[in-house]
């Protein structure tokens, strides 16, 4: 929605006949586990929910002539493991992060603080993979 919430989609092909129409459902108000989204909810907050075991995390991770990745937290659940990572553009230019170019093994969910980083500014970027 325009109020910036995130909103997962699962689509399944309907039962009957094909008739053109999408029905919306609510979310369920019990879940078996804690999904990525609530995970990344979480770290975005900063946040260490019970289900969670969080630990600091410190390093380069990556660099080249625009940026600079370093982690700083690492999020743990039963079925995941998340990782706060800053990212710093270091070049004059304005940098647009395309978090569909971000992939690897495993991987479940990205989110970023913002998309557009001004020259010499910095970001926070949330991944999610499956353990």
């Amino acid at each position: 929605g325009a109020s910036g919430t995130l909103y997962r989609l699962y689509l399944r092909p309907s039962d009957g006949p094909f008739d053109g129409h999408v029905r919306i459902l609510g979310a369920r108000k019990e879940k078996a586990a804690i999904d990525s989204l609530e995970l990344i909810r979480q770290m975005r907050l900063g946040q260490t929910p019970a289900w969670c075991h969080t630990r600091k995390a410190s390093g380069i991770l990556y660099r080249n002539e625009t940026m600079v990745l370093s982690a700083r937290y690492i999020y743990e659940t039963e079925f995941h493991r998340g990782f706060v990572i800053v990212l710093e553009n270091i070049s004059e230019e304005s940098l647009r992060l395309d978090l569909s170019r971000i992939c690897g093994e495993g991987l479940d969910l990205v989110g970023s603080k913002d998309l557009v980083m001004d020259a010499k500014g910095r970001t926070t970027l949330y991944l999610v993979f499956w353990r």
